[in-house]
């Protein structure tokens, strides 16, 4: 059975280029508003727990549709072989195995004191609740099924420059990824998290699906970099 990733994020169609790589790689590949050749669910409700949910649901379904055109079509071979292929494919039960969850830097020029209350409540809401109801159900959906990847990316970076509400949004990420690392590292989910710039995505995409083709331990529970094609390296672990 093919494996099927999920890939959401804090902004809509967060990683353009990823989907039909990781399609031509193999992977089922579903998001809400993804981009063809994936399957697209609707968009999320970023502020709503049930909408996370959701989001979850979908994604199962779709994949068990795809799945099921798929053994329909190959149906004529299994019934040549005695229904053999066919017992095993429907004993398989079709799952989302990998989760993408993409936290892009967002653009603000507001200094932390022009910002009104709403403007607050507004960005915990959508980015804060919205990233932890997400990766909530992502991962209590991968221990039920027995396990997975959860791959963690951030697209930009804090600096100096970087307005106040904004550099707060980035940190609490980064520092979420490396909570997750400790706290799930004996479970049967392996997390890994990324950093690359808005001008590296189309290298970073395909390093990403080689990633998670070879799933390699020696790359999980930390923060990695990518600088460009051949440069993955750790930092802040």
């Amino acid at each position: 059975m093919s494996r099927a990733l999920l890939i959401c994020g804090n902004t809509d169609n967060p990683l353009p280029p990823f989907a039909q790589l990781a399609t031509r790689a193999g992977f089922i590949v579903v998001g809400p508003e993804a981009p063809p050749p994936a399957l697209a669910l609707p968009a999320w409700n970023r502020r709503s727990t049930l909408a996370a949910r959701t989001v979850l649901t979908q994604a199962a379904h779709a994949v068990a549709e795809r799945s099921a055109k798929g053994r329909s079509q190959g149906s004529g071979s299994a019934a040549r072989d005695g229904g053999t292929a066919g017992r095993s494919a429907e004993s398989a039960r079709p799952t989302v195995t990998d989760i993408v969850y993409v936290h892009r830097c967002t653009v603000g020029s507001a200094a932390l004191h022009e910002l009104s209350a709403p403007d607050i409540d507004r960005a915990v809401d959508e980015q804060v609740k919205g990233r932890l109801f997400l990766i909530r159900e992502a991962v209590a959906a991968l221990r039920r099924d027995g396990g997975g990847t959860l791959s963690l990316i951030m697209i930009g970076e804090i600096s100096a420059e970087t307005p106040p509400l904004e550099a707060d949004l980035a940190a609490g990420f980064l520092a979420l990824g490396r909570s997750m690392f400790t706290w799930y590292r004996n479970e049967p989910i392996t997390i890994r998290g990324y950093q690359t710039d808005e001008s590296l995505l189309d290298d970073f995409s395909s390093r990403l699906v080689e990633e998670l083709t070879a799933d390699s331990p020696k790359t999980a529970g930390k923060w990695q970099r990518f600088t460009g094609r051949s440069s993955l390296f750790s930092f802040g672990r």
